[in-house]
Formats: C-alpha cells, sequence, structure tokens
C-alpha cells in the first residue's frame, strides 16, 4: 500500500470499507500498514488519532440504524488498536535512537507526551463506546471457538440477568438461557456459521436468570486470533424485548385492521391527498378498499386500481363531484356524512369521511332499499292522511245519518207512550219499552264506535302522572254513582307511568268501570290497583273479586262488540276492552287477562 501523510484519512475509510464487505483480515492489514507508514513519515501519535477520530465521524453519519453504529465503533476500535499496535512497533523514535542515538530527552518527553495523550484518547474512545453499548443494552463478547469459553463486557452478562460477571462463559451457558423452542435454530445457526467460517446473526428469546423471557438481537464474526487460525468469533447481544413486542403488537394490530377492513358489510376505502406547490388538495389517489367496495365499482383487484385517483377510477369529473366534500373535511377536521345518488349504478349511498392527516377514509352503505322504503312510506303516510280524512268524514256521517232516524224512533216512541197511555194494554207498554231501550243501546253503540275511532288517530302527548291518584279520583267517582254499594278499594300509593294524560284516563275508566260492575253481585266486593315488575318490565293490574270469565273465551275479550255475560246480567256494548287494549297499543304496550268464573278477573297492561 502506498501512503502519503495527507491520504491517511482517506486510508481509513478503505479500510473501514474493507471490513464491511466481510473482508477482515485484508482490512485489519490495512489498518496495521497505516500504522507502521504513519510512524515511519514522523506523523505523531495524536495527529493520527485525529485523523482516526475523523474518519469515524464520517462513518457514523453514514450510519442509519442502531446496528449499523454497532458495528462502525466497533470496527473503528480493531483498526485503531491495530493501527497504534503497527504505529508502536516501528516507533520512528526508537529505531532512530538506535541508529542514530542523538534523540534528545525533550524529543523523548514529548513523544511520551504523545503517547499519555493517544491512551488516554484511546480510554475516552473505549468509555465512550462502553457507554453506548451500555445505553442501547448491547453486550460485546468474544468466543473462543476452541473451548468455547467467552469473555464478555458486564453489559452482557447483565442482559442474561447477572449483576456481575460470571466467572466462567461458555456457548454452552449461552444455549441453556436461549428459549427451549427457539434452541434448535440457535445451534443450527451458530454450527452453520462455524462451518462456513460466516457471519451469526439472528433474533430469538431468552429466559433470564431470573426467569423473566426477554428477546436478544445476537451478532458474531470470525477473527483471526494471534495464531492467524479464525479460531476466535467477535460480537455482539442486544436487549430489543420492547422493539420486538412492538413489533408484534404492530403485527396484531395490522391483522386485526385487516380482519376488520375485509370482512366490513360496508365499503371503506383509503385516500391519499396530493396537493400542487401552494399547498392546495389537488386530487386524491387510492391507498387500499375493501372486498365489498370493489364488488361495487365492477373490480377483480385492488392491484389495478391502487395509487390511482378518482377520475382515473371513476371517469372524468370524479374529483370535481366529491372535491367540495373533500375540501370540508380536510379544513373543519372532523367526519363528515352525506348522501349521493350514482345514475350509472341507479343506487343511492350514504357516505361518512373522516380525515386523517393527509389522508382520509371512507366508508359507504348501500340505501337504495332505504330510500325506496321511505318514497313507499310518503306514499303510505299520504294515502293514510287521505283515508283517515275520508273516515272522519265517513264517522260524521255515521253520527248524523244514524242519529237523526233514531232521534226519530226515540221521540215518536215517548210520544206514543205519553198520548196513547190508556190505550195500550200491558205488552204493548213492554213494546215501546224495548224500543226506547233498543234506541238508546244503539246511540251508545254509536258513541263508543266513535270514540274507539278516535282513539286510533289521536295525537299522543307523553308526560309523567300520577297514576295512583288518578285511580282513586275515578274511584270516587263510581262510589258517587252508587252510594249505597259497599265496596273495598286496594291503591298502591305513588304508582307513576309516562303516558297521555287523556288515553289513561279513559283507559283506567273503563278498566275500574268493568271491575265496578261486574263485582255488583259479590259479596264484601274489592278492587285492587297495583305495580309489579315482570322480567324487567313494570306491570299494572287491576283486580277485582266479581264474576270472572271463563278463560277458555279470552281471546274475544279486547274485541269489539264480543260479551262474555249477557246484557241483561250486566248491561254494556262490548266496546269498553276494545277501547283499552287500542289506547295500550297506542303507548307501545300490551294487555292481557287472567279470570275464573266465579272467582273475579285481574286486568294487566304495559306501558313502553
Amino acid at each position: 500500500m502506498t501512503i502519503r501523510k495527507d491520504n491517511v484519512e482517506t486510508n481509513y475509510l478503505s479500510c473501514f470499507r474493507e471490513y464491511f464487505q466481510g473482508k477482515e483480515e485484508s482490512a485489519m492489514a490495512c489498518a496495521y500498514e497505516i500504522g507502521r507508514n504513519a510512524n515511519i513519515m514522523g506523523i505523531g501519535i495524536l495527529e493520527l488519532v485525529t485523523i482516526h477520530y475523523h474518519a469515524l465521524d464520517i462513518m457514523l453519519q453514514k450510519a442509519q440504524t442502531k446496528d449499523d453504529i454497532l458495528r462502525t465503533t466497533h470496527a473503528a476500535q480493531r483498526l485503531f488498536s491495530e493501527s497504534l499496535a503497527s504505529y508502536e512497533m516501528t516507533n520512528r523514535g526508537f529505531y532512530e535512537s538506535l541508529k542514530k542515538l542523538d534523540l534528545t530527552n525533550k524529543e523523548l518527553e514529548k513523544e511520551i507526551a504523545e503517547r499519555k495523550k493517544a491512551e488516554i484518547a484511546l480510554r475516552e474512545s473505549e468509555a465512550r463506546l462502553e457507554f453506548a453499548m451500555e445505553t442501547s443494552h448491547t453486550g460485546a463478547w468474544d468466543l473462543d471457538l476452541v473451548n468455547h469459553t467467552a469473555i464478555r463486557s458486564p453489559e452482557y452478562d447483565r442482559i442474561f440477568g447477572y449483576n456481575e460477571l460470571l466467572p466462567q462463559w461458555t456457548y454452552e451457558m449461552f444455549l441453556d438461557h436461549v428459549f427451549p423452542k427457539d434452541r434448535p435454530f440457535v445451534d443450527t445457526t451458530f454450527r452453520h456459521a462455524i462451518e462456513t467460517h460466516g457471519d451469526w446473526n439472528f433474533e430469538c428469546r431468552i429466559r433470564r436468570k431470573d426467569g423473566v423471557v426477554r428477546w436478544i438481537l445476537a451478532a458474531g464474526r470470525h477473527r483471526p486470533a494471534a495464531s492467524g487460525t479464525l479460531s476466535i468469533m467477535a460480537g455482539i447481544v442486544q436487549d430489543i424485548t420492547e422493539r420486538k413486542e412492538a413489533e408484534i403488537a404492530l403485527k396484531e394490530s395490522e391483522r386485526k385492521y385487516h380482519d376488520l377492513f375485509s370482512n366490513m358489510a360496508e365499503e371503506v376505502h383509503f385516500w391519499k391527498l396530493e396537493r400542487d406547490a401552494e399547498g392546495r388538495i389537488k386530487t386524491w389517489r387510492l391507498v387500499d378498499v375493501n372486498p365489498p367496495a370493489l364488488k361495487t365499482w365492477g373490480r377483480q383487484n385492488v392491484e389495478d386500481i391502487r395509487g390511482k385517483t378518482t377520475d382515473e377510477i371513476f371517469g372524468p369529473g370524479s374529483t370535481e363531484h366529491f372535491m367540495p366534500v373533500v375540501q370540508k373535511i380536510m379544513t373543519e377536521g372532523i367526519p363528515y356524512s352525506y348522501e349521493d345518488y350514482f345514475p350509472n349504478l341507479d343506487k343511492y349511498f350514504r357516505f361518512t369521511s373522516v380525515p386523517m392527516g393527509d389522508y382520509f377514509i371512507t366508508t359507504g352503505a348501500d340505501i337504495t332499499k332505504i330510500k325506496q322504503s321511505e318514497e313507499s312510506l310518503s306514499h303510505y303516510a299520504e294515502e293514510l292522511a287521505s283515508s283517515n280524512q275520508e273516515l272522519e268524514a265517513f264517522s260524521y256521517s255515521v253520527s248524523h245519518d244514524l242519529r237523526a232516524p233514531l232521534r226519530s224512533l226515540s221521540g215518536f216512541s215517548i210520544m206514543l207512550a205519553e198520548d196513547y197511555e190508556g190505550k195500550l194494554d200491558a205488552q204493548g207498554k213492554e213494546y215501546l219499552d224495548r224500543i226506547q231501550s233498543s234506541s238508546q243501546l244503539m246511540n251508545q253503540l254509536i258513541d263508543d264506535m266513535l270514540r274507539l275511532s278516535r282513539i286510533g288517530r289521536a295525537e299522543i302527548n307523553l308526560e309523567k302522572m300520577d297514576l295512583s291518584e288518578l285511580v282513586r279520583a275515578i274511584a270516587e267517582e263510581l262510589r258517587s254513582t252508587q252510594p249505597n254499594r259497599n265496596v273495598e278499594f286496594v291503591i298502591q300509593p305513588n304508582v307513576t307511568a309516562m303516558g297521555d294524560k287523556a288515553l289513561l284516563r279513559i283507559l283506567t275508566q273503563n278498566l275500574l268501570g268493568n271491575a265496578w260492575k261486574y263485582t255488583a253481585k259479590a259479596k264484601n266486593a274489592k278492587i285492587e290497583f297495583s305495580i309489579n315488575k315482570l322480567e324487567g318490565k313494570m306491570v299494572y293490574s287491576i283486580k277485582d273479586n266479581g264474576a270472572g270469565f271463563d278463560m277458555t273465551y279470552k281471546d274475544k275479550l279486547f274485541k269489539p262488540f264480543q260479551r262474555l255475560h249477557s246484557n241483561s246480567d250486566y248491561p254494556g256494548t262490548g266496546i269498553g276492552l276494545a277501547i283499552v287494549q287500542r289506547i295500550i297499543s297506542r303507548h307501545g304496550g300490551k294487555t292481557w287477562a287472567e279470570g275464573k268464573v266465579g272467582e273475579g278477573a285481574t286486568f294487566y297492561f304495559t306501558l313502553s
């Protein structure tokens, strides 16, 4: 090697390159020649150290990873050690002193001072290297391939859970610490490196002395021993648990994301913005898309459209069409939902776009059927409104047209009874009484039919009300109609409900009215109002000990004009319970009854 004083640094860089190319012997020889020739040319040891560190600084600037830094520092230590040894072996002052014997004390002192400086510089370099390796949790080792014993740095043993260096460390001890499932791979890799004189580099799990499992990165390389044989392997061990756990967590997160992304029923597409020189949004390109979106777009493979713009995927004008939405979410920085119609597909979609830096993700759902249902519902609502108007007109007509002949029938029967009272026998008077009773019953039926019709159309106004007080008030009203009756009312206090006040009053009047009517022949008549919880819902009940009913006919109870008792025993129209069921239905609840002939009945209802 030809070396000049002005190209020592260049040669040092050449040594580094050969070292990293795996030409270790050549690199060490290069360093040896640098030290020897530097001494011969009169380059001082301090100057040599300065050149060495300048070359090291250049190499460190090129390092990209923590591993690169460690390898560069390790190489620098070995190369400089070789140069320094060579420098000392060919010490110019020493040979010249033998030849000329005129080296002055002053020159000797200067040389010694330079050596001390070099030693200090070397110790500082070693200290920096040791600090770098400790802070990066990296331990260094030299393994004797003959007897499998190793020389280690303190950090090496700490990685394996030992606070102090053990007296001895062997390859077998290392292998014992390797996690059992990783052990065959590690041993195979090591033995292959021995046989091929190749490098040793892998990641595995170890079990420390305290039983804790950690991840390590191990790397090794052969280097010549003093005898010149490749019987030593030098390397490092680094604790990479945090990085490995982060990698595992990231892979798991990516797996979950991919599963969710691929299996979502809705369309999902991920886009990256593309801006012009002024930072304005120019377009956006597809990053990823899930299978449902591909199917809607009529595509088979995402790779055919990944990286393309909306105009390239959907046709010219697509970017301009969606630009207001993209600008809105990027400006406001919040999600935005909107609906859009696609004539080429004849479908409606509901989209939600979410900004994420210079990316945004959009989810979409086909709402064509919903839109069609909304249109149908709107049409049905119009028809229903029209039907209600017709029903209202019909109800008025029925009320007016039927009541007129009823009034005539009732009026003439009364006139007949008054004007011909002395001319009618007992049977004639009975016929007139039946005519008047039937006309009154018919009038009551008309009233009940109109009431049932109006309840189905009445607007619901929900408010909290005290049902206990309402029951108590209606009970007093019933008592006032028949003050001679002795009926016991048992009313649970503080029972409240959310409902329409007017409708709930009608409901309570009908249920309590039935209980009052059907206890007319009972001894010690009793009517109870209470509330209980059943299957998570509040159930209201009105119970009596009156006539009761046969459960065989329970399905007829709530149907209009269906009666289980004769009109002569218990008069009525059969509309009351139908009104009760209609009111409960309007409140989203349910109603049912239980009874036994001669023992009474209990009517239950719920309100949503």
